[in-house]
C-alpha cells in the first residue's frame, strides 16, 4: 500500500468541504450524492460578458468547451494532483494522445528524443514519425544494460522519455544519477502506466518534468474505459492545455467520469491483484526449480534483482500485477497450448480484473521476425501475464497448462 493512497486522494477532494464550495446554494436537507454525476454538456453558456472575461482571466481551471475542460475531467484530474505534488494534471482520450501530446507541447525547439530500445511499440512509432517529419534525431539506450544508467540531465532541445518498468521485461532504468538542477533546460517524461497508480517518492517527483500513465490500464481497472494522464509542472502547464485544445485529444467527461467511479476501488483491487502476483510467481519459481522455466521477471526481483535499488527510488511502492516469464517451450508449443487456459484470456492490454495473458512475438510483435526478435532482445517464446483478481489457485492452474 503506498504512502498517500487513492482512496485518500478521492477523500480530499469529494470533501464536504469541497463539495459544499461546488455547490454553495444547494439545500442542506437534500445532502449531497455519494457518486458524483456525470456533465455531458459540450458547452457552457455565460450570463454576460464579465462572466466570460473572467473565464479567459482563469481558463486553465475554467469550463467552457468540452474540448478544452468539463467538470469531469477536472474532478479526476484533481484528485491525481493530490498523489502527485508540484504537478498539475491533464486528462486525455488514451495513453497514446497524452504521450502524443506531450511531445506536441515540447516540440518548439525539441532537437533530440531519447527512448529506451524497450518501450510500448507505438511511442517508438510515434518517436520515428517525429524523426522522418521533423529534425528530430531519435537516440535509443539500452534498458537492460547497467551503461542504461541516465546521468546528468538533458541539454536544452533534449526529451529524456523512461518507462518504468519497461514492457515485457519489466525492466527499470536507473534514475538516481539525473540531475534536476535550477538551470535544467531538457525535459525528462517518465510512463509509470506499468506500475499502476501511487506515491512515487519525492526524490524522483524532484528530477521529473512529465509523468504519463494510461487510464486503460490499473487506473480503469475493468476493461471498459480507454484514456490517459499526464502531469506536468508549471512551466509546461499552458503548452500542454494548448497542445490537447488543439489536437481534441481531451478525454471525454462519461470517460472521466467512469475513471473517476474505478478510482474508488483502486487500492483494494491493486491490492488484491499484487497479492495475486506474488501467489503467480512463488509458483513460477517452483516450476523454475524443476526445469520447467527458464526465467522470471518482476520489477526488482528474480532475473531483474540487480535493480532492486533502481526501483525502489522509481517506483517506491506499487510494482503492478505484471508478470513475464520464458518457459522451456517453443512459442509454437505455448501457441497451442494458450487455447487450454481456463480463467486467464488471451487479449492486449493489462492492470484490469481479468487476467490476460499473451505471447508478445505472436500479438504486439506479431510483424517482426525471428531476427528482429533477437535485436530487439525479446523472446519468442517470452509469456507475459496480466494477474486480475481471480482466485490465484486457478491462475497457478493456467500457468501449468502452459510450462507443464
Amino acid at each position: 500500500m503506498s504512502r498517500y493512497t487513492v482512496s485518500d486522494a478521492l477523500t480530499v477532494v469529494q470533501s464536504r468541504a469541497a463539495l459544499a464550495a461546488a455547490n454553495p446554494s444547494a439545500p442542506g436537507e437534500h445532502g449531497f450524492p455519494l457518486v458524483s454525476g456525470m456533465q455531458p454538456s459540450s458547452a457552457h453558456h455565460f450570463l454576460d460578458s464579465a462572466a466570460l472575461a473572467a473565464y479567459h482571466a482563469a481558463k486553465l481551471d475554467s469550463v467552457r468547451y468540452a474540448r478544452d475542460a468539463s467538470a469531469n475531467t477536472i474532478e479526476l484530474e484533481r484528485i491525481v494532483e493530490q498523489l502527485h505534488p508540484g504537478f498539475r494534471a491533464f486528462a486525455f482520450s488514451s495513453g497514446m494522445s497524452a504521450i502524443a501530446s506531450v511531445l506536441d507541447a515540447v516540440r518548439p525547439g525539441l532537437q533530440r528524443l531519447h527512448l529506451p530500445n524497450e518501450v510500448y511499440r507505438k511511442t517508438v512509432a510515434l518517436g520515428q514519425q517525429l524523426a522522418a517529419t521533423s529534425p528530430v534525431e531519435v537516440v535509443t539506450y539500452p534498458t537492460a544494460a547497467v551503461a542504461a544508467q541516465l546521468s546528468g540531465q538533458p541539454e536544452e532541445g533534449e526529451v529524456w522519455f523512461v518507462e518504468a518498468p519497461s514492457n515485457p521485461h519489466l525492466r527499470v532504468v536507473d534514475l538516481r544519477g539525473v540531475d534536476r538542477g535550477p538551470t535544467r533546460t531538457g525535459v525528462v517524461v517518465l510512463d509509470a502506466t506499468l506500475a499502476g497508480l501511487g506515491d512515487l517518492p519525492p526524490a524522483l517527483l524532484e528530477i521529473v518534468d512529465v509523468i504519463v500513465y494510461s487510464c486503460t490500464k490499473y487506473i480503469g481497472g475493468h476493461n471498459d474505459v480507454i484514456g490517459g494522464l499526464a502531469l506536468v509542472r508549471d512551466a509546461l502547464r499552458a503548452p500542454l492545455w494548448e497542445a490537447r485544445s488543439r489536437l481534441g485529444t481531451i478525454m471525454p467527461p462519461h470517460d472521466a467520469h467512469l475513471v473517476v467511479r474505478s478510482l474508488r476501488t483502486f487500492d483494494a483491487r491493486l491490492d488484491r491483484q499484487e497479492e495475486g502476483a506474488r501467489h503467480v510467481l512463488r509458483h513460477l519459481a517452483q516450476r523454475a526449480d524443476e526445469g520447467l522455466v527458464q526465467s522470471i521477471h518482476y520489477p526488482g526481483e528474480f532475473a531483474n534483482a540487480h535493480e532492486a535499488d533502481a526501483v525502489a527510488f522509481a517506483l517506491g511502492g506499487p510494482r503492478g500485477s505484471l508478470v513475464s516469464f520464458v518457459p522451456n517451450r517453443s512459442r509454437e508449443e505455448l501457441a497451442e497450448r494458450i487455447g487450454t487456459l481456463r480463467t486467464a484470456r488471451m487479449a492486449p492490454s493489462f492492470g484490469s480484473v481479468d487476467s490476460l495473458v499473451e505471447i508478445p512475438s505472436y500479438m504486439s510483435h506479431a510483424a517482426a521476425s525471428l531476427d528482429d526478435l533477437a535485436t530487439m532482445g525479446l523472446e519468442p517464446n517470452l509469456v507475459r501475464f496480466s494477474v486480475g483478481a481471480e482466485n490465484p489457485a486457478l491462475l497457478a492452474e493456467d500457468i501449468d497448462r502452459l510450462v507443464c
